[in-house]
């Protein structure tokens, strides 16, 4: 199951899926390819080439290397090892995490290692739940969000729980702890929909706070429990979209597709800042465009995105 699309001008298409609730007036829509991350250490993102701009046919969106947690692997406290999180050394990264983490807001991020990585309905089932192709269509790393917490002992017997990039929103599977890398992520996000508010915590205290424009009337911005996918640099940095857009792991829940793509949801940034604040897109999140291009410089793939009232 691949999650194609293209940002539509109410969506937007990440890794295999499109994100589906962006503009709002008629639809527009973008194609785009998927890129690996950056590393948090570097707090920096590298730019790629603008594709398609200025010459004459329709923007497309590139696949933006988004911020990463270092190189995958568990960091101590300094003059510590660092050791990776998976294969024969889980019990030993489990020991780093445990002695690291000393707050409620860390999550696992899931790097698959595999080109096909499958998900299973619970640990040791034969069931599959879904495929996942990595790369993923559009050539990017294909990212997980682990619902298993840091130090959990699931991890000492292989296997690991996952929120998967499907439909229904919400879904969730288990993997191998052989077939990914798994690494800390001290960073979540809050949306609230009724305050039109988007909250980035760190360690579990508020890092950055802004409003949001969100879906409106009969294409609301779902609510939920979602992840960053993917990271995409539109050609136009002045367009729809801003300079940046973050696919989520989540779908509209009113429109099955939309120009062509899947209607997955993002957050972007906008050419429309005096519609932040109120109901405007198909159901994506829109912020400021400075907010996006700060937010692309250190939220990697992989972190937590719940949206509610």
């Amino acid at each position: 199951m691949s999650r194609h699309g293209r940002l539509m001008t109410t969506g937007v298409a990440v890794g295999t899926v499109v994100l589906a609730a962006c503009a709002s007036s008629a639809a527009q829509s973008m194609s785009f390819e998927s890129a690996p991350a950056p590393s948090l250490e570097s707090q920096a993102v590298d730019a790629l080439p603008f594709d398609g701009a200025d010459d004459g046919v329709e923007p497309r969106l590139v696949s933006e290397p988004a911020p990463s947690i270092g190189d995958k692997t568990v960091h101590g406290s300094a003059g510590a090892d660092d050791a990776p999180l998976a294969d024969a050394r889980v019990s030993t990264a489990m020991a780093e995490i445990n002695g690291i983490i000393d707050n409620a807001g860390a999550t696992l991020v899931a790097h698959a290692l595999v080109d096909q990585l499958v998900a299973y309905a619970g640990p040791g089932s034969d069931q599959i739940v879904v495929r996942l192709d990595n790369p993923t269509d559009h050539g990017g790393p294909l990212v997980l969000q682990a619902m298993t917490s840091p130090g959990s002992t699931q991890l000492e017997f292989g296997w690991i729980e996952v929120l998967l990039p499907v439909r229904p929103n919400g879904t969730t599977a288990w993997i191998r702890t052989t077939d990914v890398d798994l690494s800390v992520n001290p960073y979540r996000i809050e949306v609230d929909v009724d305050d039109f508010n988007l909250t980035v915590f760190r360690n579990n205290a508020p890092y950055l706070t802004t409003p949001v424009g969100i879906g409106r009337g009969q294409t609301p911005t779902p609510e939920g429990s979602f992840y960053l996918a993917e990271l995409l640099r539109p050609s136009n940095p002045d367009g729809i979209y801003g300079p940046y857009a973050y696919g989520l792991s989540g779908y509209s829940e009113v429109l099955d597709s939309f120009a062509g793509g899947e209607g997955v949801i993002g957050i972007h940034g906008t050419n429309e800042p005096w519609a932040i604040g109120t109901t405007v897109s198909h159901g994506c999140i829109r912020v400021d465009n400075t907010v996006i291009e700060a937010l692309a410089t250190f939220l990697p793939l992989g972190t937590p995105v719940d949206i509610g009232a």
